[in-house]
Protein backbone atom coordinates (compact mmCIF):
# COMPACT_ATOMS: atom_id res chain seq x y z
CA UNK A 1 0.00 0.00 0.00
CA UNK A 2 1.44 3.76 -0.90
CA UNK A 3 1.64 6.04 2.08
CA UNK A 4 2.12 9.74 1.43
CA UNK A 5 2.69 12.49 4.28
CA UNK A 6 1.85 15.48 4.18
CA UNK A 7 3.74 17.99 6.74
CA UNK A 8 2.38 21.39 7.69
CA UNK A 9 3.58 23.91 9.68
CA UNK A 10 2.08 24.36 13.23
CA UNK A 11 1.27 27.36 12.80
CA UNK A 12 -0.87 27.39 9.45
CA UNK A 13 -4.59 27.16 9.95
CA UNK A 14 -5.17 24.77 7.67
CA UNK A 15 -4.75 21.76 9.62
CA UNK A 16 -7.41 22.99 12.24
CA UNK A 17 -9.86 24.03 9.15
CA UNK A 18 -9.08 20.19 7.78
CA UNK A 19 -10.11 18.39 10.82
CA UNK A 20 -13.18 20.63 11.44
CA UNK A 21 -14.35 20.47 7.84
CA UNK A 22 -13.97 16.26 8.58
CA UNK A 23 -15.63 16.37 11.84
CA UNK A 24 -18.36 18.21 10.13
CA UNK A 25 -18.55 15.22 7.38
CA UNK A 26 -18.54 12.53 9.98
CA UNK A 27 -15.19 11.45 8.52
CA UNK A 28 -11.81 11.01 9.02
CA UNK A 29 -8.69 13.95 8.40
CA UNK A 30 -7.45 11.14 6.23
CA UNK A 31 -10.36 10.30 4.31
CA UNK A 32 -11.02 14.16 3.06
CA UNK A 33 -7.47 14.77 1.81
CA UNK A 34 -8.92 11.31 0.01
CA UNK A 35 -11.65 12.76 -0.97
CA UNK A 36 -9.75 15.78 -2.42
CA UNK A 37 -6.73 13.92 -3.93
CA UNK A 38 -9.96 11.67 -5.88
CA UNK A 39 -11.92 14.87 -6.70
CA UNK A 40 -8.64 16.54 -8.04
CA UNK A 41 -7.88 13.59 -10.41
CA UNK A 42 -11.14 13.57 -12.11
CA UNK A 43 -10.06 13.64 -15.90
CA UNK A 44 -13.64 14.80 -16.47
CA UNK A 45 -14.47 11.29 -18.67
CA UNK A 46 -18.09 10.72 -18.85
CA UNK A 47 -17.80 7.76 -21.41
CA UNK A 48 -20.31 4.91 -20.53
CA UNK A 49 -18.59 2.59 -18.60
CA UNK A 50 -17.43 -0.81 -20.05
CA UNK A 51 -19.54 -3.63 -18.89
CA UNK A 52 -17.34 -6.92 -17.62
CA UNK A 53 -17.94 -10.45 -15.56
CA UNK A 54 -17.09 -9.22 -12.45
CA UNK A 55 -17.35 -6.33 -9.94
CA UNK A 56 -13.52 -6.80 -9.57
CA UNK A 57 -12.89 -6.69 -13.81
CA UNK A 58 -15.12 -3.47 -14.13
CA UNK A 59 -12.74 -1.76 -11.73
CA UNK A 60 -10.11 -2.40 -13.68
CA UNK A 61 -11.21 -2.14 -16.88
CA UNK A 62 -13.18 0.99 -16.07
CA UNK A 63 -9.68 2.73 -14.36
CA UNK A 64 -10.35 2.51 -10.80
CA UNK A 65 -8.10 -0.37 -9.78
CA UNK A 66 -4.36 -2.18 -10.97
CA UNK A 67 -4.92 -5.56 -12.92
CA UNK A 68 -3.47 -8.33 -10.03
CA UNK A 69 -0.53 -9.83 -11.16
CA UNK A 70 0.29 -13.63 -10.36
Amino acid sequence: MARFIIEYSDRETIIVQLCERAAGLNISPEELIKRFVDAGMDNGDQSPSIATDSLDNFFVKNGTLNAVTE
